[in-house]
């Protein structure tokens, strides 16, 4: 009976330990997991700012180009 209680303490111990070592092995996967993911997001926004930067830059072309010609016809009239 004494070997009994002994084994089942055993067996509550090394099922303890399991999913411990379960919960610390899925916590490093999902640690993994958000740091590919922030690479993700971060090379998303880098694109976004890229085109957002591209767009910026042409519309304030045009306008210096608009400028360009108002100062031109002012300076004829």
């Amino acid at each position: 009976r004494m070997k009994k209680e002994m084994r089942k303490r055993e067996d509550k111990k090394t099922w303890k330990n399991l999913c411990v070592a379960n919960q610390a092995k899925i916590a490093q996967e999902l640690i993994g997991k958000s740091k590919v993911d922030q690479e993700v997001i971060r090379k998303d926004i880098d694109k976004s700012l890229t085109l957002v930067r591209a767009q910026v830059a042409e519309v304030t072309e045009k306008i210096v180009k608009e400028d360009k010609l108002l100062e031109q016809r002012n300076e004829k009239n």
